[in-house]
Protein backbone atom coordinates (compact mmCIF):
# COMPACT_ATOMS: atom_id res chain seq x y z
CA UNK A 1 0.00 0.00 0.00
CA UNK A 2 2.82 2.43 0.90
CA UNK A 3 4.61 1.56 -2.34
CA UNK A 4 1.45 2.25 -4.36
CA UNK A 5 0.95 5.60 -2.62
CA UNK A 6 4.54 6.59 -3.33
CA UNK A 7 4.26 5.63 -7.00
CA UNK A 8 1.01 7.60 -7.32
CA UNK A 9 2.61 10.63 -5.68
CA UNK A 10 5.63 10.49 -8.00
CA UNK A 11 3.34 10.15 -11.03
CA UNK A 12 1.22 13.16 -10.01
CA UNK A 13 4.36 15.16 -9.28
CA UNK A 14 5.85 14.36 -12.68
CA UNK A 15 2.64 15.35 -14.48
CA UNK A 16 2.04 18.52 -12.40
CA UNK A 17 -1.22 17.28 -10.85
CA UNK A 18 -0.39 18.01 -7.20
CA UNK A 19 -2.45 20.62 -5.36
CA UNK A 20 0.68 22.66 -4.73
CA UNK A 21 1.24 22.86 -8.49
CA UNK A 22 -2.32 24.13 -9.05
CA UNK A 23 -1.83 26.72 -6.29
CA UNK A 24 1.48 27.91 -7.73
CA UNK A 25 -0.05 28.17 -11.19
CA UNK A 26 -3.00 30.18 -9.86
CA UNK A 27 -0.76 32.57 -7.94
CA UNK A 28 1.60 33.05 -10.87
CA UNK A 29 -1.35 33.99 -13.13
CA UNK A 30 -2.92 36.33 -10.57
CA UNK A 31 0.37 38.10 -9.78
CA UNK A 32 1.48 38.73 -13.37
CA UNK A 33 2.91 42.27 -13.58
CA UNK A 34 0.62 44.76 -15.31
CA UNK A 35 1.36 48.18 -16.75
CA UNK A 36 -0.95 51.09 -15.90
CA UNK A 37 -1.87 53.29 -18.84
CA UNK A 38 -1.01 56.96 -18.94
CA UNK A 39 -3.78 59.43 -18.18
CA UNK A 40 -5.22 62.18 -20.31
CA UNK A 41 -4.33 65.84 -19.97
CA UNK A 42 -4.56 67.18 -16.39
CA UNK A 43 -4.70 63.63 -15.05
CA UNK A 44 -8.14 62.71 -16.38
CA UNK A 45 -9.10 59.02 -16.46
CA UNK A 46 -9.62 57.52 -19.92
CA UNK A 47 -11.90 54.80 -21.19
CA UNK A 48 -9.96 51.74 -22.29
CA UNK A 49 -7.03 52.54 -20.02
CA UNK A 50 -5.70 50.10 -17.43
CA UNK A 51 -6.16 51.57 -13.94
CA UNK A 52 -6.37 50.51 -10.31
CA UNK A 53 -9.31 51.25 -8.05
CA UNK A 54 -8.09 52.08 -4.54
CA UNK A 55 -9.98 52.97 -1.39
CA UNK A 56 -9.42 56.64 -0.60
CA UNK A 57 -8.87 56.13 3.12
CA UNK A 58 -6.83 52.96 3.41
CA UNK A 59 -5.50 52.68 -0.19
CA UNK A 60 -6.65 49.06 -0.22
CA UNK A 61 -6.80 48.03 -3.89
CA UNK A 62 -9.76 46.25 -5.48
CA UNK A 63 -8.73 42.79 -6.70
CA UNK A 64 -10.42 39.72 -8.19
CA UNK A 65 -10.13 36.02 -7.40
CA UNK A 66 -11.19 34.04 -10.47
CA UNK A 67 -10.68 30.74 -8.63
CA UNK A 68 -13.42 31.60 -6.11
CA UNK A 69 -16.34 30.95 -8.44
CA UNK A 70 -20.07 30.76 -7.79
CA UNK A 71 -20.97 27.21 -8.80
CA UNK A 72 -24.72 27.92 -8.62
CA UNK A 73 -24.62 30.64 -11.27
CA UNK A 74 -25.15 29.77 -14.92
CA UNK A 75 -22.58 32.39 -15.95
CA UNK A 76 -18.95 32.71 -14.99
CA UNK A 77 -19.09 34.56 -11.66
CA UNK A 78 -16.24 35.10 -9.23
CA UNK A 79 -15.53 37.16 -6.13
CA UNK A 80 -13.71 40.43 -5.54
CA UNK A 81 -11.98 41.81 -2.46
CA UNK A 82 -9.64 44.61 -1.47
CA UNK A 83 -5.94 43.96 -0.88
CA UNK A 84 -4.69 45.95 2.17
CA UNK A 85 -1.93 48.47 1.73
CA UNK A 86 0.42 46.15 3.61
CA UNK A 87 -0.14 43.45 0.98
CA UNK A 88 0.90 43.28 -2.67
CA UNK A 89 -0.64 46.42 -4.17
CA UNK A 90 1.69 46.80 -7.14
CA UNK A 91 -0.14 46.66 -10.50
CA UNK A 92 -0.71 42.98 -11.28
CA UNK A 93 -3.26 41.03 -13.27
CA UNK A 94 -5.76 40.57 -10.46
CA UNK A 95 -5.90 44.19 -9.25
CA UNK A 96 -6.01 46.14 -12.51
CA UNK A 97 -9.16 46.99 -14.46
CA UNK A 98 -10.27 48.67 -17.66
CA UNK A 99 -13.03 51.28 -17.79
CA UNK A 100 -15.63 50.89 -20.53
CA UNK A 101 -18.79 52.82 -21.37
CA UNK A 102 -22.13 51.24 -20.56
CA UNK A 103 -24.08 51.64 -23.79
CA UNK A 104 -27.64 50.27 -23.62
CA UNK A 105 -30.18 50.69 -26.38
CA UNK A 106 -31.68 54.17 -25.98
CA UNK A 107 -34.28 56.30 -27.67
CA UNK A 108 -33.45 59.81 -28.88
CA UNK A 109 -34.84 61.28 -25.65
CA UNK A 110 -32.67 58.99 -23.52
CA UNK A 111 -29.34 59.78 -25.18
CA UNK A 112 -26.59 60.90 -22.81
CA UNK A 113 -25.05 64.35 -23.44
CA UNK A 114 -22.00 64.45 -25.67
CA UNK A 115 -18.64 65.66 -24.37
CA UNK A 116 -15.70 67.30 -26.10
CA UNK A 117 -13.41 64.34 -25.42
CA UNK A 118 -15.42 61.11 -25.48
CA UNK A 119 -12.35 59.10 -24.45
CA UNK A 120 -12.33 60.74 -20.99
CA UNK A 121 -14.54 59.58 -18.13
CA UNK A 122 -16.95 62.28 -16.89
CA UNK A 123 -18.99 62.60 -13.71
CA UNK A 124 -22.51 61.25 -14.12
CA UNK A 125 -21.54 58.72 -16.81
CA UNK A 126 -22.43 55.06 -16.55
CA UNK A 127 -19.31 52.90 -16.73
CA UNK A 128 -18.28 49.26 -16.45
CA UNK A 129 -15.11 47.95 -14.82
CA UNK A 130 -13.60 45.05 -16.76
CA UNK A 131 -11.03 42.73 -15.21
CA UNK A 132 -7.58 42.44 -16.74
CA UNK A 133 -7.64 39.65 -19.39
CA UNK A 134 -4.36 38.30 -17.95
CA UNK A 135 -6.24 37.24 -14.81
CA UNK A 136 -8.50 34.94 -16.88
CA UNK A 137 -5.69 32.68 -18.09
CA UNK A 138 -6.40 29.06 -17.23
CA UNK A 139 -10.17 29.54 -16.92
CA UNK A 140 -12.80 27.94 -19.14
CA UNK A 141 -13.70 31.30 -20.70
CA UNK A 142 -12.98 31.98 -24.40
CA UNK A 143 -9.81 33.99 -25.16
CA UNK A 144 -11.82 37.10 -26.10
CA UNK A 145 -14.18 36.91 -23.10
CA UNK A 146 -14.37 39.61 -20.44
CA UNK A 147 -15.76 39.76 -16.92
CA UNK A 148 -17.03 42.94 -15.30
CA UNK A 149 -17.85 44.26 -11.84
CA UNK A 150 -21.48 43.64 -10.90
CA UNK A 151 -23.82 43.79 -7.93
CA UNK A 152 -27.27 42.38 -7.21
CA UNK A 153 -29.88 43.03 -4.49
CA UNK A 154 -29.71 41.00 -1.30
CA UNK A 155 -31.62 37.72 -1.52
CA UNK A 156 -31.70 34.41 0.32
CA UNK A 157 -28.94 33.05 -1.92
CA UNK A 158 -26.92 36.15 -2.86
CA UNK A 159 -25.33 38.40 -0.27
CA UNK A 160 -21.93 39.42 1.05
CA UNK A 161 -20.80 36.52 3.21
CA UNK A 162 -19.53 38.51 6.21
CA UNK A 163 -21.39 41.84 6.25
CA UNK A 164 -24.65 40.44 4.75
CA UNK A 165 -24.86 43.49 2.53
CA UNK A 166 -25.32 43.52 -1.24
CA UNK A 167 -23.05 41.12 -3.09
CA UNK A 168 -20.32 42.49 -5.40
CA UNK A 169 -18.29 40.35 -7.78
CA UNK A 170 -17.32 39.81 -11.40
CA UNK A 171 -19.57 38.27 -14.03
CA UNK A 172 -19.36 37.41 -17.71
CA UNK A 173 -22.95 38.58 -18.36
CA UNK A 174 -23.32 42.13 -19.69
CA UNK A 175 -26.41 43.63 -18.08
CA UNK A 176 -27.59 46.60 -16.05
CA UNK A 177 -26.20 44.82 -12.99
CA UNK A 178 -22.72 45.72 -14.28
CA UNK A 179 -23.40 49.47 -14.73
CA UNK A 180 -21.97 51.99 -12.25
CA UNK A 181 -22.30 55.78 -12.12
CA UNK A 182 -19.28 57.91 -11.20
CA UNK A 183 -20.29 60.62 -8.69
CA UNK A 184 -18.54 63.14 -6.49
CA UNK A 185 -18.76 62.41 -2.74
CA UNK A 186 -20.22 65.84 -1.90
CA UNK A 187 -24.01 65.79 -2.57
CA UNK A 188 -24.07 69.57 -2.88
CA UNK A 189 -21.61 69.43 -5.81
CA UNK A 190 -23.10 66.57 -7.83
CA UNK A 191 -25.27 68.69 -10.10
CA UNK A 192 -22.44 71.17 -10.68
CA UNK A 193 -19.81 68.49 -11.33
CA UNK A 194 -21.90 66.47 -13.79
CA UNK A 195 -20.10 66.43 -17.12
CA UNK A 196 -16.69 67.38 -15.73
CA UNK A 197 -13.72 65.03 -16.29
CA UNK A 198 -12.90 62.54 -13.55
CA UNK A 199 -9.35 63.03 -12.29
CA UNK A 200 -7.11 60.29 -10.98
CA UNK A 201 -6.33 60.50 -7.29
CA UNK A 202 -9.58 62.37 -6.50
CA UNK A 203 -12.17 60.55 -4.29
CA UNK A 204 -15.28 59.43 -6.15
CA UNK A 205 -18.35 57.31 -5.53
CA UNK A 206 -19.24 54.32 -7.69
CA UNK A 207 -23.01 54.05 -7.41
CA UNK A 208 -24.66 50.87 -8.68
CA UNK A 209 -27.19 51.92 -11.31
CA UNK A 210 -29.77 49.19 -10.64
CA UNK A 211 -29.91 49.52 -6.84
CA UNK A 212 -28.40 52.96 -6.07
CA UNK A 213 -26.04 51.33 -3.56
CA UNK A 214 -22.42 52.51 -3.50
CA UNK A 215 -19.33 50.34 -3.73
CA UNK A 216 -18.25 49.90 -0.11
CA UNK A 217 -15.11 48.73 1.66
CA UNK A 218 -16.30 46.75 4.68
CA UNK A 219 -14.47 46.82 7.97
CA UNK A 220 -14.29 43.02 8.10
CA UNK A 221 -11.42 40.92 6.77
CA UNK A 222 -11.02 37.30 5.77
CA UNK A 223 -8.14 35.06 4.78
CA UNK A 224 -7.82 33.21 1.48
CA UNK A 225 -4.98 31.55 -0.41
CA UNK A 226 -3.63 34.97 -1.40
CA UNK A 227 -3.54 36.46 2.11
CA UNK A 228 -5.76 38.54 4.38
CA UNK A 229 -8.10 40.82 2.46
CA UNK A 230 -11.07 43.15 3.03
CA UNK A 231 -14.62 42.33 1.97
CA UNK A 232 -16.20 44.57 -0.67
CA UNK A 233 -19.97 44.99 -0.91
CA UNK A 234 -22.71 47.21 -2.30
CA UNK A 235 -23.78 49.36 0.62
CA UNK A 236 -24.28 53.10 1.02
CA UNK A 237 -22.84 54.06 4.42
CA UNK A 238 -24.67 57.28 5.24
CA UNK A 239 -23.41 59.73 7.83
CA UNK A 240 -25.93 60.86 10.46
CA UNK A 241 -23.57 63.14 12.39
CA UNK A 242 -24.75 66.52 13.63
CA UNK A 243 -21.83 68.15 11.85
CA UNK A 244 -23.21 67.21 8.41
CA UNK A 245 -26.67 68.38 9.44
CA UNK A 246 -25.26 71.75 10.53
CA UNK A 247 -23.28 72.11 7.28
CA UNK A 248 -26.40 71.61 5.14
CA UNK A 249 -28.52 73.76 7.44
CA UNK A 250 -25.96 76.56 7.12
CA UNK A 251 -26.38 76.33 3.35
CA UNK A 252 -30.07 77.20 3.76
CA UNK A 253 -31.60 73.71 3.46
CA UNK A 254 -34.43 72.68 5.72
CA UNK A 255 -34.24 69.36 7.52
CA UNK A 256 -36.56 67.60 5.06
CA UNK A 257 -34.27 68.54 2.16
CA UNK A 258 -30.99 67.51 3.78
CA UNK A 259 -28.96 65.07 1.70
CA UNK A 260 -27.08 62.51 3.75
CA UNK A 261 -23.39 62.36 2.96
CA UNK A 262 -21.72 59.02 2.32
CA UNK A 263 -19.07 57.92 4.79
CA UNK A 264 -15.41 57.34 3.79
CA UNK A 265 -16.13 53.63 3.33
CA UNK A 266 -17.72 54.56 -0.03
CA UNK A 267 -14.89 56.81 -1.22
CA UNK A 268 -12.64 55.37 -3.96
CA UNK A 269 -10.10 56.79 -6.36
CA UNK A 270 -8.64 55.79 -9.72
CA UNK A 271 -4.89 55.31 -10.03
CA UNK A 272 -3.21 55.53 -13.41
CA UNK A 273 0.36 55.77 -14.61
CA UNK A 274 0.53 59.41 -13.47
CA UNK A 275 -2.08 59.61 -10.71
CA UNK A 276 -1.55 63.22 -9.68
CA UNK A 277 -2.79 66.66 -10.57
CA UNK A 278 -2.14 70.27 -9.57
CA UNK A 279 1.24 69.30 -8.21
CA UNK A 280 -0.05 66.62 -5.82
CA UNK A 281 1.96 63.46 -5.40
CA UNK A 282 0.79 60.13 -6.73
CA UNK A 283 -1.02 58.11 -4.05
CA UNK A 284 1.00 55.00 -3.31
CA UNK A 285 -1.27 51.97 -3.11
Amino acid sequence: MEQCKLEEFLRRKATGQLKIHAYQQRVSVAQQPAQLDSLAAEGAVRFGGVVQLAHAGSFAVLACDVSNKDQCSGDFTCSVSAVPRSGLCDPVARNTFTLAKYQPRRTELEQEPEHEDESVVHYGQKVMLLANPKALEGTALPPDASIMLYSRPVSTTQYAKLSRHQIVGLTSRTSYDAAWTVLTPDPAQRVISEGLPVLAGVPVLLQHCATNQDLCLEGVTFRNDLGEEHEVSGHTAHSNSKRDVCVHANAGKVRGQLEKMEQPANHWLFIGAFAHHDGEDEPQA
